[in-house]
């Protein structure tokens, strides 16, 4: 995979979710996998899994951006993702989130 994504190859992480082995919540773990597996910087891997994702579902115009008319699921994190890719990871330091564009989850107030 890492000579794929330095060929310009995009690779996007994945996993069957919801399972015992690999239970909701730790899909986080596939940010930090692009970054020290497959070399990329924490930027990529979060184009990889919004964006991209968005495209490669087949909902390039519904899904993968923070845009009017697109489905709004949001993280709020305590931290910058960009510098420390694991910070997802941590539920202490989501501050929020917002499914379907409604709050989920609200620390924040």
């Amino acid at each position: 995979m890492k000579k794929m994504h330095a060929r310009g190859i995009r690779v996007l992480p994945g996993g069957d979710y919801g399972f015992a082995w690999i239970p909701h919540g730790t899909n986080a773990k596939d940010l930090e996998y692009l970054t020290t597996m497959v070399g990329m910087i924490p930027m990529e891997g979060l184009v990889a899994t919004t964006k991209l994702g968005g495209k490669i579902m087949g909902q390039p115009e519904t899904l993968g951006l923070l845009k009017k008319g697109y489905v709004a699921d949001i993280l709020i994190i305590n931290g910058d993702p960009l510098e420390d890719i694991s910070l997802l990871q941590d539920k202490e330091k989501i501050l929020a989130i917002i499914k379907d564009g409604k709050f989920h989850k609200n620390l924040m107030s």
